[in-house]
């Protein structure tokens, strides 16, 4: 009995609301009445197309069929209605004039939850919102009436979640660049971008945006969007921390097939002196890997000695190694200080490689490759006696050089 009161409220206020004909927007249509007799048309199905949870500002779509109950024929338009009532027994009622072929038709009709609804008894409460009716009527006032279809299950009166958001922090540090990316449904009519730099603001950065630079190398930089819009929940979104990597070297790497060992280096001018040297004992070999020019938190030195008697190179990170051959083998090995600084093995720094060291009882030499397959291929190619596999040194970035922008 409840369910036929609350029908009968809402249909008689939606006959009082659109007595005055087609709701303001819609075009009428002249149709010649004859083809119209008394019987009313007959609503065959009616369901929402999406069935929530809405909220405001939300599109509901009704898809609904109906034929022509009378024996007349001919287009025109159908006044379509779609009726409902909140928690608090306020009514709301949308309509919409819809094209009708010869004896049915069809559609989708869609309506916004916000406050272009006519609101009978004051604004929706919170809760659960009920179409509670639906309604097709033609020229000559004959309708058919479908009952309750479904429930909203949202507050009509509360800010409304954005239909859809993507915010997602891209990342470029070899170009040099942050990026926040963000998508949103509908459109905030406020964005702001906020970066920090170790949890403290950088007032200069408000774009998407943000150019790395030599001041954030090592440190830790957020990404914040917030975005608002009349009657949608305001989004305030923080991204993970990126750590800026300090700025890396190449390393450089020679062999040489007259003394039979490598050679590396940090060093261009090093670099090209050898390189340059046409005839010269040493071929360029390339980028063997990347390294720091400067100490770093986290980084150690890694110390290089050089043999004259068979024109090789040691490298070493540990101290007590650099020590004892500064103390026992000084006569074949001289000091020649820091090489570059890299990462101890121990490192837990992220996105760092490992450097294999042979040695070779042969040729008194050590080898280093921070390359897999070329420490396997070692292993597997040359016997133990030729080069002896001594374990992992050290760690060195995985990235190469880090790019900063001029300026």
């Amino acid at each position: 009995m409840r369910l036929s009161v609350r029908t009968g409220q809402i249909m008689s206020v939606c006959v009082g609301l659109f007595i005055g004909g087609i709701p303001a927007g819609a075009v009428a249509e002249v149709e010649d009445p004859t083809i119209w007799d008394k019987t009313p048309p007959s609503i065959t199905s009616v369901s929402l197309v999406e069935s929530g949870p809405f909220s405001y500002g939300d599109t509901v779509s009704v898809a609904w069929a109906a034929t022509d109950g009378g024996a007349g024929g001919g287009s025109g338009v159908w006044l379509f209605r779609v009726s409902g009532i909140d928690s608090a027994n306020n009514g709301f009622s949308f309509g919409m004039s819809l094209p009708r072929g010869n004896t049915s038709a069809s559609g989708v009709a869609t309506f916004v939850l916000d406050a272009r609804a006519t609101h009978f008894n004051g604004p929706l409460a919170d809760g659960p919102v009920h179409i509670w009716e639906v309604i097709v009527e033609d020229h000559q006032g004959n309708r058919s009436s479908w009952g309750r279809i479904d429930e909203l299950r949202f507050g009509v009166n509360a800010p409304a979640a954005f239909r859809s958001k993507e915010i997602s922090l891209g990342q470029d540090l070899a170009r040099g660049y942050l990026t926040l990316q963000t998508s949103f449904s509908p459109q905030p009519s406020d964005l702001r971008y906020i970066w920090r730099r170790d949890g403290e603001l950088v007032a200069e950065a408000t774009g998407a945006t943000y150019d790395i630079g030599a001041e954030d190398a090592g440190s830790r930089i957020t990404g914040q969007v917030l975005a608002t819009r009349a009657g949608f929940e305001s989004i305030d979104f923080t991204s993970g921390e990126v750590v800026v990597p300090h700025a890396t070297v190449p390393i450089w790497r020679f062999y040489s097939p007259v003394y039979g060992g490598h050679f590396y280096t940090a060093s261009a001018s090093e670099r090209d002196r050898l390189a340059a040297a046409a005839n010269g004992p040493w071929r360029f070999e390339g980028e063997a890997y990347s390294a720091f020019d400067v100490q770093h938190p986290g980084s150690v030195p890694l110390y290089r000695f050089w043999n004259a008697g068979i024109k090789a190179h040691f490298y070493t990170t540990s101290e007590a190694e650099r020590d004892r051959v500064r103390r026992e083998l000084a006569h074949e090995w001289r000091y020649e200080d820091v090489a570059f600084y890299v990462y101890p093995l121990s490192s837990q720094v992220e996105q760092t490689r490992i450097v294999s060291r042979f040695w070779s009882p042969s040729g008194r030499r050590h080898f280093y490759t921070a390359s897999i397959e070329e420490r396997d291929s070692v292993r597997s190619k040359y016997s133990p006696q030729t080069w002896r596999y001594e374990g992992d040194s050290y760690r060195v970035p995985q990235s190469t050089a880090l790019l900063f922008p001029a300026g």
